[in-house]
Formats: C-alpha cells, sequence, structure tokens
C-alpha cells in the first residue's frame, strides 16, 4: 500500500533533517488520539494507513527513528550470522530513558532473524564487584559458543560508573573483549568466540549524550576508544513524552495492546474477535497520563495490580486505589482524566472532518443511546 504526504523544507543550510521529521507526526493533527484508542480496542486502525510501521518480531514501533535504528541493527546482525569467518564480537548500544524497554527491542530484532540459535545472557554492571565479575560473566559467553550457540550477551548499565568511582569506569575493561573477542582469567588469555555484545546505557538516554561525555574522558579511561569500537546503536524513545512529541500517544497504544494481549489474566476481556472491551475513561488515562514514572516498568505493573482475571471489560474499579497507583503514575492526574469528557470541542470536531476524510460515515448518536466511544459521542460507520 501506498500513500502520500507533504515534506516540509528545511530551515537549516547545514541540516538536511533538523527536526528529525517524521511521517506520523505530520498526520498527527488529523489521527490523534481517536486512532490510538482504535488501535489498543482492535489492534489495527485506519488512521495508520498513512504512516509507516516497523515490525520486529513481537515489536511494532511507528517512530522513523526507531524504524531506521532497527532496520540497520538488523542488517548488522544477519551480516554477521551469515558470514561464518567473523569471529570478532558485533557490538551494539542501546540507550534510552529508564524502562524504555531497551533490551526487549534489540532482542526482538535478534530473535526475529531465523535459522540461527541465538542464546541470551544478560549481566547488570552495576551490580560487579570486581574484575572477576567480568571474567566469570566472559567464560559463560564462552560456554554457549562450545555448545554450538550464538550468545546474544546484554551488558545492563554498562556506564556505571568504576568500581573506584570514576565515571564510565567500566569502559576500558570492556575493549580487549571488543576488539580482539579476548579475555584474560589471570596470566591466560582466552578466545571469547563469535557473540553479539548489546551493551545498554542507564545514564544516558541518547547516544549522542554518551558519545559527549565519553569523548570527554582522560584518555587514560578510553572512552574514545570504546566508542571507536561500536558497530551501530539504537535510540529507544520509550512511553514518555521526549520533547515536541506528539506520536508518544501512539506508541503508548501499541505497547498497551501488546501487553495486554500477551497477558494471561486478562484473556477474557477479548471478546471472539480479539476486539479489547475496556472503559474509555480507563483507556483515555493509561494513553494520556502525562508520565509513567518508571517507563514501561510503570505501565506492566499497573496492568499486573489490576484485577482482571475472570473479568469480561477493564473497567475503573478494576485499577488499583489512588495510594498504589502513585507508585507508578501521578494518580489524581490519572483519575481526572478517567472522568467523562465533553464531545463538542474543537479537536473532536477536527477528528470527525478528517475521519470523513478516509471514508467514515460519522452520524450523531441519538440521546439514551450508548456510544462505543464513550465521550465521542458521535456513530462511525464505513460508506
Amino acid at each position: 500500500m501506498f500513500s502520500w504526504t507533504m515534506i516540509p523544507p528545511t530551515s537549516s543550510s547545514t541540516d538536511q533533517d533538523p527536526a528529525v521529521w517524521r511521517i506520523v507526526n505530520q498526520e498527527w493533527p488529523a489521527i490523534s488520539v481517536v486512532t490510538a484508542m482504535e488501535y489498543v480496542r482492535t489492534g489495527k486502525a485506519p488512521g495508520l494507513q498513512r504512516s509507516p510501521t516497523g515490525v520486529f518480531g513481537k515489536l511494532r514501533t511507528v517512530d522513523r527513528t526507531e524504524i531506521e535504528s532497527y532496520n540497520a541493527i538488523r542488517a548488522l546482525v544477519q551480516e554477521f550470522l551469515i558470514v561464518k569467518s567473523r569471529k570478532r564480537p558485533l557490538c551494539l548500544g542501546v540507550f534510552g530513558p529508564p524502562g524504555a524497554g531497551k533490551s526487549c527491542g534489540v532482542e526482538e530484532v535478534i530473535t526475529s532473524i531465523r535459522g540461527e540459535r541465538v542464546a541470551k545472557l544478560t549481566f547488570n554492571v552495576s551490580q560487579f564487584s570486581s574484575e572477576d565479575d567480568l571474567v566469570a560473566a566472559c567464560h559463560r559467553i564462552r560456554d554457549k559458543v562450545l555448545e554450538g550457540k550464538t550468545p546474544f550477551v546484554f551488558f545492563d548499565e554498562f556506564d556505571s560508573a568504576g568500581l573506584d568511582g570514576t565515571e564510565l569506569g567500566w569502559l576500558r575493561s570492556f575493549l580487549a573483549l571488543m576488539q580482539d573477542g579476548k579475555f584474560r582469567d589471570g596470566e591466560e588469555m582466552h578466545p571469547l568466540g563469535k557473540c553479539i555484545l548489546v551493551f545498554a546505557g542507564g545514564t544516558s538516554p541518547t547516544f549522542l549524550e554518551f558519545e559527549t561525555t565519553a569523548l570527554k574522558l582522560p584518555s587514560a579511561r578510553k572512552g574514545r576508544d570504546f566508542v571507536s569500537r561500536l558497530h551501530g546503536y539504537i535510540n529507544i524513545m520509550g512511553l514518555n513524552t521526549q520533547g515536541d512529541d506528539p506520536s508518544f500517544v501512539l506508541r503508548r497504544a501499541i505497547v498497551l495492546r501488546s501487553m495486554l494481549d500477551r497477558n494471561k489474566d486478562a484473556a477474557g476481556l477479548f471478546n471472539s474477535k480479539k476486539e479489547l472491551q475496556i472503559d474509555t475513561g480507563v483507556l483515555r488515562a493509561l494513553l494520556l497520563v502525562s508520565e509513567y514514572k518508571h517507563g514501561t516498568r510503570s505501565l506492566e505493573s499497573l496492568l499486573d495490580m489490576s484485577q482482571l482475571e475472570g473479568q469480561t471489560r477493564f473497567d475503573q474499579y478494576a485499577l488499583p486505589p489512588r495510594d498504589q497507583l502513585m507508585i507508578h503514575v501521578p494518580a489524581d492526574e490519572f483519575i481526572s482524566l478517567m472522568q467523562p469528557r465533553s464531545s463538542d470541542s474543537p479537536e473532536i470536531e477536527q477528528f470527525k472532518l478528517w475521519l470523513k476524510t478516509i471514508g467514515y460515515d460519522v452520524r450523531s448518536i441519538p440521546p439514551g443511546r450508548s456510544s462505543e466511544w464513550g465521550p465521542l459521542v458521535f456513530d462511525l460507520r464505513l460508506h
């Protein structure tokens, strides 16, 4: 399917894409919350047909930078796995705010490539108490290689302070692994074998911020050497808004639908057509609350805290009480968003006009008749 949209002229003579232009942002005034709600309820939405969607295994994303980065990483991984002569590790960086789902995204990209036996290993560098912990991790990686598998190794919080408290103190410890594919244990050097090393940042939300910090380090800390050995990187957007970022609502919709699809307790919320039965106020609050305090983990925890097992509809009473909501979201704002809204706002009128342009017949709901959209009291029917 093909579509078209206007590309705005650049305002910079030196940067061809200063605002990181995205089709989804260009179309957003039209598709807005209505499309996000529809996607959560049905798993699809006509409004998304004008915007590209990247699918990597179970991962879906509509953000242009994420799509381009994931495609680049997938190409790197595919070539690395195909070329049997490659012995040195493939080294990737993943950056994003806390709780952005950094490990899940890369894992879906790698495991979606068929025909390769990959084995995931995860190590939290901030919990290492000595260099021996890194050596032990390397032996576990090597064991997987000897089993005939290609380890996919996730070094979480690799940018933690070193054992002596120095900033980015662990970077130099990874250089031999990245450059030579070897590690030292006592007096002996051991080959690591063919593997994929993924370094996930815990202090820098973007690669640019990490690079800026690393390049300012004294030469003995090897920040520049570490950066030069990365083969690629991904910036994960996460659930919270990042500056001028109107599409954060759609990112939330995609993640929310995916979580509920996988949640066994929520199985009864779907009808025979896999349509989610959910209170409009609950859905609006989940999509529009200003912040998930711990990113994706907060949304996942909020669903786990809700009483969904055995229910056929996700109603407000299923949510945890206010003092429990406060752990993960601004509770008063969340509760306020669940209250009924008027349907005569200018924004809703704009949505109705756009819906007509893509083939919907928008009709008023007669008094007394309930609407599938709750406060958005108009009927949607395809011509």
